[in-house]
């Protein structure tokens, strides 16, 4: 969680900053085998998601929860305790594919009849191990609160690395160092469509406010869509100028358009994706635009939190 130690504004002249702040959300490694009480437990979620999920999402299901256990045991916690909440997950998967929803290019958190931020945070919960989590530069976040109080904007400017990364603001911020729930709570994310259209990844993603758009890898697949997908990315640009009017704005958004990859040398994560500069000045434009109205300020930020749920090679 990287932040600066001065923040750019977006009437401010001076490209120069200070010594980032880190913040490490780590879940340990699993060589686990599954006990017989754990395979019980799969079972019993597994028997009502064979009756309603089509049969090529069962094994990525069934790896998953078998992993998520595995988990939760290292950690010395007992399994059954994630039962509810794993069985509501698949219920909230069951209920996407039954019946679509569909994000809006601002999407609000639901909250209701399900609480999808208390499910989040539950589920992910067992996963973090904050006695193995750094979270460096805390001082910041007072005068973060700071603008965001005098009605100003903040637009974090980070790296990405797992889908869960929302979950670890909520982490540290919910039952962490950060101590300010609302704060991740108030959060806009800028979400690309994969995290709005798969049937696995919704659920969370109705956790948390969005603005929903078309990453430019995928806009032009299929061609047909290209248009649709272009009006959507319009109304989106249209939402985030609102709110930045509006002032009080604090959005998180990954310019590099996709998560970081290993080192192929040393197969660490030892540098972060590069930032598309396209990306950047947008946002410089869309704060210029309000800028007689609100300030917007930029804080670049770092997460490492690939350990929660690995990327694809």
């Amino acid at each position: 969680f990287q932040l600066l130690s001065r923040s750019l504004s977006s009437s401010s002249s001076s490209s120069s900053v200070e010594s980032p702040c880190l913040r490490r959300l780590a879940a340990p490694s699993s060589t686990h085998t599954t006990s017989s009480s754990e395979q019980a437990l799969m079972s019993e979620i597994m028997k009502s998601a064979e009756a309603a999920l089509p049969e090529e999402l069962l094994p990525t299901i069934a790896t998953f929860l078998e992993t998520y256990m595995g988990v939760v045991s290292e950690l010395g916690r007992d399994p059954a305790s994630s039962l509810p909440v794993l069985k509501q997950y698949v219920e909230l998967v069951e209920a996407q594919l039954a019946s679509p929803f569909k994000f809006e290019p601002y999407h609000r958190a639901v909250l209701e009849p399900v609480d999808h931020y208390d499910m989040d945070t539950k589920f992910m919960e067992p996963l973090i191990d904050l006695e193995d989590s750094v979270f460096l530069g805390k001082e910041h976040l007072e005068e973060i609160k700071a603008q965001l109080g005098r009605g100003e904007n903040v637009v974090f400017l980070s790296n990405h690395q797992t889908e869960a990364d929302p979950s670890a603001w909520s982490a540290v911020f919910d039952r962490g160092q950060g101590g300010d729930p609302d704060f991740v709570r108030n959060m806009i994310m800028v979400a690309g469509d994969r995290v709005t259209s798969d049937p696995v990844a919704v659920p969370f993603s109705k956790a948390r406010n969005l603005l929903c758009i078309y990453s430019k890898r995928h806009i032009d697949n299929p061609p047909e869509q290209k248009r649709m997908k272009q009006l959507h990315n319009t109304k989106t640009m249209g939402a985030m100028l609102k709110l930045l009017a509006s002032g009080s704005s604090c959005i998180w958004v990954a310019p590099s358009g996709g998560r970081d990859r290993p080192n192929e040398d040393t197969a660490l994560f030892d540098e972060p994706a590069k930032f598309d500069a396209k990306s950047v000045e947008m946002f410089r434009l869309m704060a210029s635009k309000v800028a007689l109205l609100k300030k917007t300020h930029f804080w670049p930020m770092a997460m490492l939190t690939h350990r929660l749920f690995p990327p694809p090679p």
